[in-house]
């Protein structure tokens, strides 16, 4: 419970210098104030304002945060707001606790997005462990599990965290002694490593799944001292030409990351497979995908276990008139989801026009409206249009091939009685054998998410060399 002496414990501003791969490129302050509510009641107000820059292609782009948990004195948030700035693109989210449900709202790109959750039973907020530590209620070995409202995503994770052992660390020049927090998250599937102290305060913060995510403690000076950001590139070059990618019907490639990855960084698939060699690289085999065999009639009937991929999201507004009008005119007079299906990839490929790279994230609707965007934005409105129609839809995110290179890329995948993946950037009904796949997920948030964490894991670090081609694709 928060009393005047804990409340005492946890106020106070901390500035964090932020790294990712072993270079700075923005800060991070935390911000905790407590006063009394209406009620009388002791609580506490954490903002957490996050500023990073990096260089993607040669192109400087910048991403900010401000993220508010008000709490009451259970240390339970009963509101969380959001506004973030996302590489130009406004957000803001409004979550807030009603008769034990959380209801919450979400702007962006001229849309409106509302939902309800249920409050999970161990609903909370990473400001327990700092109050657990203040009061001297951590111990080596406790396991500690909370859900934890995600406003970036929309939904909750659950977070178990282990309490590890104090050790003397080096932060600044100075020693510290300081004890480790291991958090496991359960959707986002990320390892979290957090140093506090006794009084609770974070001093060091690691989340090796987000490129080395580093948060360390600085002054104000030094946490916004312009560092170097960090210069990616989404082209990963090969040791010879592929040749036209089309064509290829079998590919085998040998791949090495300059890091290790939380297990293997290219999935088995029903295209592709991947074998992990003595020396730590893979070796990396990827077909074409071919045309269904037996595709199901039209209107398609969907099992059960499929029709979740057929509704609606914040991101695919399979729901959105304008959306479903023109879904709707593209299928008519079809004869079998598999026409269905292309008619949709086709009209995508045909209408939108491609630009090289669109980082900022935007909905269906945006697309829609713009018909303008890269892979994902092809990807993601052949989607949602193929859900409007009643096509349940995926999204895979890989690489491709292109001229001489591989390339960060995004596709499309929909069930027309067998799953089938289909390209409606290049226009390929059924993708070649250069499209590699890294993850694949649902059109939602937290499916999103972890699609965009997996492609993390393996940007900038990876190098092919190719072992053998088989032609005899499209």
């Amino acid at each position: 419970m928060l009393d005047d002496d804990l409340a005492a414990k946890l106020a106070g501003k901390h500035w964090y210098r932020v790294s990712v791969m072993g270079q700075a490129g923005g800060w991070a302050l935390y911000d905790t104030t407590a006063d009394k509510g209406p009620d009388g009641a002791r609580r506490l107000m954490s903002t957490q304002r996050l500023h990073f820059s990096i260089k993607l292609n040669g192109q400087s782009l910048s991403a900010s945060s401000e993220t508010t948990v008000e709490t009451d004195a259970s240390l339970r948030p009963v509101k969380i707001s959001l506004a973030a700035n996302e590489l130009g693109r406004e957000k803001t989210v409004l979550a807030v606790v009603k008769d034990h449900k959380l209801e919450v709202k979400t702007e962006g790109g001229g849309t409106t997005n509302t939902r309800t959750l249920d409050l999970p039973a161990d609903w909370g907020s990473d400001l327990l462990f700092s109050a657990r530590a203040a009061e001297g209620k951590l111990k080596p070995g406790d396991t500690i599990t909370v859900s934890i409202f995600d406003p970036e995503v929309g939904d909750f994770d659950r977070h178990k965290v282990t309490v590890g052992e104090w050790s003397e660390m080096e932060i600044g020049g100075e020693k510290h002694h300081l004890l480790a927090l291991n958090d496991d998250t359960e959707r986002l599937n990320l390892k979290i490593k957090t140093f506090v102290d006794a009084a609770g305060v974070m001093w060091r913060q690691e989340v090796p799944g987000i490129m080395n995510l580093v948060l360390e403690k600085v002054s104000e000076e030094a946490a916004k001292a312009e560092g170097q950001p960090l210069s990616l590139s989404n082209r990963v070059a090969v040791d010879r030409p592929v040749g036209e990618s089309r064509t290829v019907a079998k590919l085998k490639l040998h791949a090495t990351l300059t890091r290790t990855p939380d297990g293997a960084p290219f999935p088995d698939a029903d295209r592709q497979k991947c074998a992990k060699n003595a020396d730590g690289s893979y070796t990396l085999t990827v077909s074409q995908d071919t045309a269904p065999a037996k595709a199901g009639g039209w209107p398609l009937t969907v099992p059960d276990d499929l029709k979740p991929l057929t509704i609606a999201t914040a991101i695919a507004q399979a729901d959105d008139e304008k959306i479903k009008a023109q879904a709707q005119e593209i299928v008519a007079g079809k004869t079998s989801a598999w026409d269905a299906a292309q008619a949709i990839v086709d009209w995508v490929f045909t209408h939108m026009r491609s630009v090289a790279s669109e980082p900022r994230p935007v909905t269906a609707t945006e697309v829609m409206r713009d018909m303008v965007g890269d892979c994902t934005e092809h990807a993601l409105l052949a989607g949602t249009m193929a859900r409007s129609v009643g096509i349940p839809s995926k999204m895979c995110v890989g690489l491709g091939y292109v001229g001489d290179a591989f390339y960060y890329h995004a596709w499309a995948k929909l069930w027309v009685g067998e799953w089938v993946e289909m390209d409606p950037t290049w226009g390929e009904s059924t993708v070649d054998g250069t499209h590699i796949e890294v993850s694949e997920g649902g059109l939602d948030e937290m499916s999103m998410a972890k699609m965009s964490l997996a492609t993390a894991r393996v940007l900038g670090q990876l190098d092919f060399k190719v072992l053998d081609v088989q032609r005899g694709g499209q």
